[in-house]
């Protein structure tokens, strides 16, 4: 028997304890289909955020990481605690960022093999290698391998193909994911816990976006794995309405008191009759009692796709139970917006935030509040709507700084400003990157410098005042925004802003 250990990012001791956890999708999807394919492959699943990883016993051949920018330096201390326990195991390293620094990942460990792009069909292949004996894997494609020091490149592959995508999703086993225990982690932030939020179990049903905005990676996944390009044209997927709805099924078989079903992609609203039958397969299956009435239903859309679209498509989401979509709009300034790459304008937003309102679904609105480009004005126009959009019950989640990421347009872009952290994490393993791009404004510069280097006192002094222990995305926006009134010296603005803060925050304490 082969035994495999793939291990899942980790935030660390101090930013996974306190945090909302779900199970790592994309390595469940490799161990279910691996396993079904391999009688002689056993895969274990270590998400270090939740499971205590010094507890791992017994002997691996094969232990596989799938690290993130922001995590990197944690997920090279597992490295290298497991490479000392697992001398003579194989190490690999695979997922949408390795994909895109590829060979730079050698430079910060010795890892054995890289792995680009879609990651179940290479560690197949692998694996059977093994199986047969083999040590050196140079038939296969989309990887990079160490030799004898040295580092050498097998050619690119192909992306899978819609049939090949379907069979790694029929292969999922639901009831073989402990989401109890991710239930029980969450819930332990609230003294009332709401079930509908925290019962929840997540799908990814697309291969990419297709979309470009320039800070993110996913749009350049599968182009760069397969032709280390850009941007360069790629094959999207989305799993076909019955592939999904099969797959809701499995979910709420497995996992009887599951309340909300989340679309984790980008994808779901950019067909409107693809979504259209989707609906309307739910809505047929609840009033047959083949799924509850109650159970509810999120997913990410474009506002730009909303804007241009009926309002008959938002009622029909509501009566299948859709009770959350969320909107990445980033900024309301069209100048922000338009140097994102997003496509949207303010007028845009605005029209579909109103829609889904008016629908009774409630929007969850994603903001980036200190892209490169930011000057005050943006930045103050864009604060004072989320305000009132937060006033009215609606959801913000916003985002400091855009992430450095491998492998987004941004990250290529030498004239960004950038401030570069060495880690030295153990003997031969260390990193050098740049978590993050800055504001090229001076001003907003340190003030986004602030508000990151000293949130923690922000956040427990907030805390302090207001008696709650848990902070969600619409508190920690709530945090950001108070003190960014505060630097710009805006008090009417702040002082409005409190007056109403207690009967917001009262479901948190």
């Amino acid at each position: 028997m082969l035994r495999v250990l793939l291990i899942g990012p980790y935030k660390g001791r101090d930013n996974s304890g306190d945090s909302f956890l779900a199970p790592p999708f994309g390595l469940y999807r490799m161990k279910f289909y691996i396993e079904k394919k391999l009688e002689d492959v056993f895969i274990d699943i270590l998400d270090p955020n939740i499971d205590n990883y010094r507890d791992v016993e017994g002997v691996y051949d094969v232990v596989g990481f799938s690290p993130l920018h922001l995590t990197f330096e944690n997920d090279l201390l597992l490295f290298g605690y497991f490479k000392s326990k697992f001398r003579d195991s194989l190490f690999i390293a695979g997922g949408i960022e390795v994909s895109s620094i590829g060979k730079e990942v050698f430079d910060y460990a010795p890892f054995d093999i890289a792995v680009l792009g879609e990651g179940e069909e290479t560690l197949l292949k692998i694996l059977k290698a093994i199986l047969k004996g083999k040590k050196q894997f140079n038939g296969i494609k989309s990887i990079y391998q160490r030799r004898q020091g040295r580092v050498y490149f097998n050619g690119y592959g192909k992306q899978l193909g819609l049939s090949h995508f379907k069979e790694i999703y029929e292969a999922y086993e639901f009831i073989n994911i402990p989401y109890d225990r991710y239930w029980k982690h969450n819930a332990q932030f609230y003294k009332e816990p709401n079930w509908t939020e925290i019962r929840t179990i997540r799908g990814i049903f697309s291969n990419f976006c297709p979309y470009r905005c320039k800070f993110c990676a996913s749009t350049n996944f599968i182009s760069y794995s397969y032709s280390g390009k850009l941007s360069a044209g790629s094959r999207f997927y989305i799993l076909p309405v019955k592939d999904v709805i099969r797959f809701i099924l499995k979910i709420t078989d497995a996992w009887k008191d599951v309340e909300t079903i989340i679309f984790d992609d980008d994808n779901l609203s950019l067909d409107f009759q693809y979504l259209k039958k989707l609906c309307l397969e739910i809505i047929q299956l609840k009033e047959k009692d083949k799924l509850r009435k109650n159970l509810s239903f999120i997913c990410q859309g474009r506002p730009d796709v909303f804007a241009r679209s009926k309002k008959k498509i938002l009622n029909l989401m509501k009566n299948a139970g859709f009770r959350m979509i969320m909107y990445g709009v980033e900024s309301f300034s069209d100048r922000v917006s338009a140097y994102l790459g997003k496509r949207i304008t303010r007028q845009q937003a605005m029209q579909t935030i109103d829609a889904t309102v008016d629908a009774g679904i409630v929007p969850l609105i994603y903001i980036i509040l200190f892209p490169p480009c930011i000057l005050k004005e943006d930045l103050i126009k864009t604060v004072d709507l989320c305000v009132k959009y937060l006033l009215k019950n609606l959801e913000i989640s916003t985002t400091l700084l855009i992430m450095d990421i491998p492998g987004s347009e941004f990250y290529y872009d030498t004239s960004l400003r950038r401030i570069i952290k060495k880690y030295s994490i153990a003997k031969g393993i260390s990193i050098q990157k740049s978590d993050y791009i800055w504001p090229s404004d001076d001003e907003l510069f340190e003030l986004g410098r602030d508000i990151h280097e000293n949130y923690s006192n922000y956040e427990e002094n907030f805390k302090q005042n207001y008696g709650i222990q848990h902070v969600p995305s619409r508190v920690y926006s709530f945090i950001v925004f108070d003190a960014i009134y505060q630097k710009f010296g805006l008090e009417d603005k702040r002082k409005y802003l409190h007056r109403t803060l207690q009967d917001v925050i009262k479901n948190y304490q």
